[in-house]
C-alpha cells in the first residue's frame, strides 16, 4: 500500500525542523549569550515575554482552581489529621500546666 505524498512531505518538514532546532541550540550553547543567535534569542524573548505573561495571568486562576479541586480530598485528610494532633497537644499542654505549680512551689522552697 502506497503512502500518500503529503505524509512523506510532513515527515520531511518535521525532520528538517528538528535538525535545525538541534543545530541552533548547539550553536547557541557554544556562543553563550553573545553573537547573532544570542541577540536573536533576546529579541524573541522580548517579543514573547509579554504574551506569555498575559496568557499566564489568564490561565493561572483556572489552574489554581483545578489544582484545588484535585487536591481537596488530600487537604481534608490532612486537616483532620492536624486537628487530631492539635487536640493531643492541647491535652499534653494542659497536663503540663497542671504539673507546673507544684514544681514551682517546690523549687521556691529548695534553693
Amino acid at each position: 500500500m502506497a503512502r500518500p505524498r503529503g505524509a512523506n512531505r510532513r515527515r520531511f518538514v518535521l525532520a528538517l525542523v528538528l535538525l535545525t532546532s538541534v543545530t541552533l541550540i548547539t550553536l547557541d550553547t557554544r556562543n553563550g549569550r553573545s553573537g547573532p543567535l544570542g541577540a536573536a534569542g533576546r529579541f524573541a524573548h522580548t517579543i514573547v515575554s509579554p504574551i506569555e505573561g498575559a496568557v499566564s495571568s489568564v490561565t493561572r486562576p483556572v489552574g489554581d482552581w483545578w489544582s484545588g479541586m484535585i487536591d481537596s480530598g488530600s487537604i481534608k485528610k490532612d486537616n483532620q489529621r492536624l486537628r487530631r494532633r492539635l487536640t493531643e497537644l492541647e491535652g499534653e499542654q494542659s497536663r503540663f500546666k497542671d504539673a507546673l505549680p507544684p514544681m514551682e512551689e517546690a523549687l521556691k522552697r529548695d534553693p
